[in-house]
């Protein structure tokens, strides 16, 4: 199978211990069995002289005299007992090992599999995100690499299972080959039968993969909208939406109860069917003794419900590996979007970022058309016109997250093309308008868990962003809990949290883009006077659709039809 390929690829040596342990846990059981079969057959004649042993007809039977002759051990009763109780603990110990393995196994395998998920994503370029919903890559990371680690347990234990059928196969060959052959042609017939119940698993758990991803995509997208939805009394429109969408995933999850269910209920009758099929055949037209029937009827009881055990196992992996494959295509596919590596120069940003007769397109449609501008270091220059102008556009090629279709971004005459696309990023803040707030501290928000950054250090971006005042007075300070999305502060209190994350790697450039579109006249005024105290220090680039922007900044640009016009810089005071 393609997947157990994969897994022995990325897992050699998990997958080889994994087998390992499985197969002197079946050697063990097989051990174990065989001197069931033997207790069977011989225990009322035992012990056996010499002469006996040779007159012996069935080669099985002479097969454990030897055995127990390499040995050096007397073959009697008490001998065949204490080899049934060493062999099952032996099996059970070496099934633990094998099973905790395979349990370390699947849960690596979940794990390496978010992981490379996470990294394929971090490492890819920008415009990949655009296209990506919130609720699929959810999905991706919550339960399609649960259900890949599942596809891989139920592929090992089937292999498990093969390895044991394997054996007490070979076990009951011995014993009579003609009968085993028979029985095997019967049971096998039986299960074919049942294989319409595996297809309609896999096309149920196909269909719960994708039911599941456009779910999850629904679902993040109600809640990040729920307050509007509240507010104007309209989830009430939404919901049922969403109740189709579980309903029809309700569907799908009884299909596969249903097949899982009907293939355990149909196994067992068949399974009994065939073994006294093959006990009727042996008696009576084979003319089997009881006491070799019996010793081999428990073997091909083994046999047969372990191959039942196989097929039910198969059915689990079936419903559950189109998340595999799913999740494998996304990680690849991001992989493939990997952003591009960037020149090697560090940036040295002093004095002027400058865009050189630049044109963008998307997807057809030109944005900027040979635009020119200039960003003089230590001043505030603004973007402003209306919405859809480009002017996001301009900050996203200022930071590296998109590049010309024509045209140059120099920093300081030196193309951006050329530098070390990362540490440039390292050297500037970032403040968007809708604002990332974890559900933590003021201290990890500020941070973002980076340990080189100490308290001090966010207690004085916290007081250029203007925000100490207000943290300060918090029940625990920069310890305390901002709420999801920073519910429990106001909105101009999210804002300067959001700038002081921005300046406490003490940035060249600061972006704003829209950043305070979204506040009231007092706040945005409280904020832009806190922003005013870092000229000279730090390069501000803000972006609005406001045109009260202009009364701040040193230089403004008016992005209208793809070009950018500079403007009359308006009286500050």
């Amino acid at each position: 199978m393609k997947i157990l390929l994969y897994f022995a690829r990325v897992y050699p040596t998990s997958s080889a211990l994994m087998i390992g342990a499985l197969l002197l846990a079946a050697l063990a059981d097989g051990i174990g069995m065989s001197a069931v079969v033997g207790l069977f057959s011989l225990a009322e004649d035992l012990p056996l002289s010499e002469s006996e042993i040779e007159s012996l007809e069935g080669g099985f039977q002479k097969q454990i005299f030897a055995f127990y002759g390499a040995l050096g051990v007397q073959l009697t009763l008490q001998a065949l007992l204490i080899t049934i109780v060493c062999a099952m603990w032996l099996k059970a110990v070496l099934a633990l090992l094998a099973k905790r393995q395979v349990g370390y196994s699947v849960a690596r395998v979940a794990t390496d599999l978010r992981i490379r998920l996470l990294d394929a994503l971090m490492a890819a370029r920008w415009g990949y995100y655009v296209h990506q919903p919130v609720g699929a890559v959810a999905n991706a990371f919550a339960t399609e690499p649960q259900r890949a680690g599942n596809a891989y347990l139920q592929i090992s234990t089937l292999i498990a299972l093969l390895l044991q059928i394997a054996l007490y196969t070979a076990l009951a060959s011995l014993v009579s080959w003609q009968a085993t052959l028979g029985s095997f042609v019967i049971a096998f017939s039986s299960l074919f039968l049942l294989r319409g119940l595996i297809g309609i698993a896999r096309r149920a758990g196909a269909k719960q993969t994708r039911l599941l991803r456009s779910l999850l995509t629904r679902v993040s997208d109600t809640f990040q909208g729920l307050k509007p939805l509240k507010a104007m009394a309209r989830e009430g429109r939404i919901a049922p939406i969403l109740q189709d969408a579980i309903l029809r995933l309700n569907r799908v999850a009884q299909k596969r109860v249903l097949s899982s269910e009907a293939l355990a209920a149909a196994q067992e009758p068949l399974v009994v069917s065939c073994l006294a099929l093959g006990a009727a055949i042996a008696l009576f037209y084979m003319e089997m003794d009881w006491k070799t029937l019996t010793g081999l009827g428990l073997v091909l009881a083994r046999v047969f419900f372990g191959l039942a055990k196989v097929q039910r196992r198969y059915q689990a992996f079936a419903a559950n590996e189109s998340a595999f494959w799913s999740l494998l295509d996304r990680i690849e596919e991001a992989e493939l979007e990997v952003e591009p590596s960037s020149g090697g120069e560090c940036p040295s940003f002093r004095h002027e970022i400058r865009l050189a007769r630049v044109d963008v397109s998307y997807d057809g449609h030109a944005v900027l058309e040979d635009t020119s501008l200039e960003i003089p270091f230590g001043r505030i220059t603004a973007l402003v016109g209306p919405s859809g102008a480009g002017k996001t556009t301009i900050s996203d090629l200022v930071i590296g997250l998109i590049t010309p279709d024509r045209g140059e971004i120099l920093v300081d005459d030196l193309p951006l093309s050329r530098i070390d696309t990362r540490a440039w990023r390292e050297s500037i803040g970032y403040v968007p308008q809708e604002l990332f707030l974890l559900n933590d501290s003021v201290l990890m928000n500020v941070t973002l868990g980076e340990s080189s950054l100490g308290r001090e250090q966010v207690e004085e971006a916290l007081r250029k962003a203007g925000g100490w005042d207000f943290v300060s007075k918090l029940p625990e300070g920069m310890d305390s809990k901002v709420g999801e999305r920073g519910a429990r502060l106001s909105g101009g209190q999210r804002q300067r949290i959001a700038i002081a994350r921005a300046l406490v790697h003490e940035p060249c450039l600061l972006v704003l883009d829209e950043a305070t579109t979204a506040l009231d006249p007092a706040t945005e005024a409280s904020v832009w006077e806190s922003l005013l105290q870092l000229q000279g220090q730090v390069t501000i680039l803000a972006v609005s659709h406001q045109p009260k922007l202009a009364r701040v900044a040193d230089r403004v640009y008016r992005i209208e039809d793809g070009k950018a016009r500079i403007e009359e810089r308006s009286d500050s005071g």
